[in-house]
């Protein structure tokens, strides 16, 4: 008897199981952060970035790890249609871990800076979001197109605010479209001073 006799198939599996997991990871990241904003490195356990006022000095590496089960009659059963679910969990797992890993970061470093807005410091739900809003600056994109910023909120935070912001008056949404409005002009100035530190070619 020859043991280990499916060894090449089982590597070849893992291969394959390994490529479907990273298709199925890019689709569900792709949803929060298209892959045109992210990059990868290769480096190793560490690194170092130049320090300022908000960003981590030096990193390292972070341990994720999360646990699925199956049933053990699908094992026995050879019951391969359990596989598609399985991969989209640990695809689902895995994206969870990171934006647990991106807020505890953004939280480090607004408390850093001392960007941060007290939503009990303020009389509403709504006017802490003013505060919020008007302590943000928004981006430019690479069509010149200014990019709004975005709330992440809990299911039960998203219900409170989005009743908060409805109980407004008119003079609220007023302000909240004349901040937007300021912030936007902003943007795209400081866009133009980008863009007029690069020579360019004339026309004509």
């Amino acid at each position: 008897m020859t043991p280990f006799l499916f060894d090449a198939r089982t590597r070849d599996f893992d291969k394959a199981m390994a490529r479907q997991l990273q298709i199925e990871f890019k689709k569900i990241s792709n949803r929060m952060m298209p892959e045109r904003n992210t990059q990868r490195f290769s480096h190793g356990r560490r690194w170092s970035t130049k320090p300022d006022n908000g960003g981590d000095e030096a990193g390292e590496m972070q341990v994720h790890s999360f646990e699925l089960s199956t049933r053990f009659e699908d094992i026995v059963s050879h019951n391969l249609a359990v596989l598609p679910d399985f991969r989209q969990r640990i695809a689902e797992s895995m994206f969870s871990q990171l934006m647990g890993s991106l807020y505890e970061t953004v939280n480090r470093s607004t408390s850093k800076s001392g960007n941060v807005v007290d939503a009990k410091a303020h009389e509403s739900l709504a006017h802490a979001f003013l505060a919020a809003l008007r302590q943000i600056e928004f981006g430019v994109d690479e069509d010149g197109n200014v990019s709004m910023p975005e709330f992440h909120l809990g299911s039960e935070a998203y219900e409170s605010m989005t009743a908060s912001l409805e109980a407004q008056g008119p003079e609220f949404r007023e302000e909240v479209e004349r901040v937007k409005a300021e912030k936007i002009a902003k943007a795209l100035e400081r866009e133009t001073e980008r863009l007029s530190k690069f020579p360019h070619d004339e026309e004509g």
